[in-house]
């Protein structure tokens, strides 16, 4: 990573982060998983980056799951409902 002053480190954390919790309210773990690597590798402390490197793999166990209420498909194959 290239050499940054403390102020542009910090604003960096602080745009990753709003980024990460905007990721998981929208429902988008796989995306949120990658900016957590990208928060690990700017933070200074080891417990900052446990912090991340935890919700990063929840993150990835939760991926999988997705709520009920959308229905996934084959392109190109009908699987009846309404057209």
């Amino acid at each position: 990573m290239m050499k940054m002053t403390p102020e542009q480190r910090q604003a960096l954390f602080t745009a990753l982060e709003a980024k990460l919790n905007n990721l998981i309210d929208r429902g988008l773990p796989r995306r949120a998983a990658g900016v957590c690597l990208d928060i690990i590798s700017i933070v200074d402390t080891h417990g900052e980056r446990q912090k991340y490197a935890r919700l990063r793999a929840s993150l990835a166990r939760n991926r999988n799951r997705h709520n009920g209420q959308q229905s996934w498909y084959l392109a190109g194959q009908f699987n009846g409902g309404e057209m």
